[in-house]
């Protein structure tokens, strides 16, 4: 019997007043991409900013586009000084 490959499950966290909220996906899924890039889209439209997190978790990058082969994209609201 042959194993079947499947690769990484990747992560869209979206934090806004509702809390943190998670969508995960797997490149090859269609169906899951398709819903990470449409949550993706939405929040930027309502004004929110989204960064690509490097594989160490510690350097990130802004990002205007879903970018599917990303381990892991934090979307948050743009923050204001008062």
């Amino acid at each position: 019997m042959e194993a079947v490959k499947t690769s990484k499950k990747r992560t869209l966290r979206i934090l806004d007043s509702s809390g943190d909220r998670r969508l995960v996906w797997r490149k090859e899924s269609d169906d899951e991409v398709k819903e990470a890039k449409k949550a993706f889209r939405e929040a930027l439209a309502k004004g929110a900013l989204a960064y690509k997190v490097d594989n160490d978790g510690e350097r990130s990058k802004q990002i205007r586009e879903f970018d599917p082969e990303a381990e892991e994209i934090v979307v948050m609201p743009m923050v204001t000084g008062g």
